[in-house]
């Protein structure tokens, strides 16, 4: 019986000490990341990308995000040619996240903007709308600065794809 009472108190004081969860609702949050980019598109090489973004905590589930992403990449222009081309996204989504410690894992969708001076006549898009969508997760190193790692997907809809993976650091402020 004593066992049985000790246990009920020790599980009590877990619960009454437990950490605060790090629940971010209402918060702004500013960041930027590096990363790389892949395309569908073959004679379009991987490339190094820059992402900056911004979004709000709407509850400690969901985030309304905006996103800016850009990359260059080696381009076939000929057999044994090359030259460096750009894509840039703008996309605007939401995010659900579980937020209940100090890692936050999230996934989301996106719908935006791509613009490019690859040349016409690719398998994929140049210019236009996108969907996609999110998979992240965030380590809140304090109340007010996180590190994470995100990748995106983003679906011309002239077709193709475009892939990003950022490792990202952010500040974030609210009460």
């Amino acid at each position: 019986m004593q066992l049985h009472r000790t246990t009920m108190l020790l599980a009590l004081a877990g619960f009454l000490g437990s950490p605060a969860a790090r629940a971010f609702e209402e918060q702004w949050h500013v960041g930027g990341g590096i990363g790389a980019r892949s395309v569908s598109e073959s004679r379009v090489g991987l490339g190094p990308a820059l992402n900056a973004y911004g979004a709000y905590g709407l509850d400690d589930m969901f985030d309304v995000k905006l996103d800016f992403a850009a990359s260059t990449h080696a381009f076939e222009v000929a057999p044994g040619t090359s030259d460096r081309r750009s894509i840039y996204t703008t996309t605007l989504g939401i995010s659900y996240k579980l937020d209940v410690l100090e890692w936050i894992p999230y996934f989301g969708a996106q719908l935006g903007w791509l613009h490019s001076n690859l040349p016409e006549g690719l398998d994929m898009g140049v210019e236009g709308w996108v969907v996609g969508g999110m998979l992240g997760l965030d380590y809140a190193v304090t109340p007010s600065f996180g590190l994470g790692v995100m990748n995106q997907i983003h679906i011309p809809l002239d077709g193709g794809s475009v892939v990003d993976l950022f490792l990202r650091a952010e500040y974030h402020w609210g009460p």
